[in-house]
């Protein structure tokens, strides 16, 4: 996207629904989270929260200044074939880490759908057929990034040649899936 023949920001990847003139605009994010270092950890989370709100902004910048419909110049969409940006929906993919707050930093980007890649599989996955994939999916993310689990351990008994070994929180569930399992009393199901 540029502004007066300046590079204002990028846009890594493009979804256009053609039934229905939504498109998705991509900001995809390879931050590696692999490390114990604390400071290293919030310092990558600020930084990535940050690109993420200073991306969300210009494009939102860029589309209040030029409209929806200058989009589809951008995104060399053909009227002939009645191609029109009709809704924009903003996306951040990350490899590893989206949710900062996490690590003591708020993503303030509001309607900006924020996943790890194998979540935005999973919401999409969910959703199933719907004339508005779209939307559903983003509107989901944004539900999502806002949820904090309610996590329970699940303690496991190991009995091996005269001795037992209890785990008590190796393996945990959220409360849907204490629900999903036959606990929906609140207390956790059982292992399936």
């Amino acid at each position: 996207l540029r502004r007066r023949g300046v590079v204002l920001t990028d846009i890594d990847a493009v979804v256009y629904d053609r039934l229905t003139g939504d498109v998705g605009l991509f900001q995809l994010k390879w931050q590696d989270y692999s490390t114990n270092d604390v400071r290293q950890l919030r310092s990558k989370a600020a930084n990535l929260s940050a690109e993420l709100v200073d991306w969300s902004g210009k494009v939102k910048l860029w589309i209040e200044e030029n409209g929806v419909s200058a989009l589809d110049k951008s995104l060399r969409l053909k009227q002939k074939r009645r191609e029109a940006v009709r809704s924009v929906m903003l996306f951040a993919i990350s490899r590893s880490s989206v949710r900062t707050q996490g690590y003591g930093v708020k993503t303030d980007a509001p309607d900006l759908a924020m996943a790890v890649w194998p979540q935005f599989v999973r919401a999409r996955m969910e959703i199933g057929p719907s004339d508005w994939s779209m939307r559903d999916v983003h509107s989901r993310l944004l539900d999502e990034h806002g949820w904090v689990p309610n996590i329970h351990p699940m303690p496991a008994t190991l009995r091996i040649v005269g001795a037992t070994l209890h785990i008590h929180d190796f393996w945990n569930r959220t409360d849907d899936e204490a629900k999903a399992s036959g606990g929906g009393d609140g207390q956790p199901g059982r292992a399936l």
